[in-house]
């Protein structure tokens, strides 16, 4: 399965290691994360 997370997803699982890091951990392990390059720009 190919998985497009979030902005909010990346900030809350880095920042605040609530659910959203299970969310992401869990994706990060099992999943094919992809993300795009307007992602990238808008977490810097």
């Amino acid at each position: 399965m190919k998985i497009v997370l979030d902005t909010n997803i990346f900030i809350s699982a880095f920042v605040f290691r609530g659910k959203a890091a299970a969310v992401f951990d869990h994706c990060a392990l099992r999943e094919e994360l992809f993300v795009s390059q307007w992602i990238l720009d808008e977490l810097a």
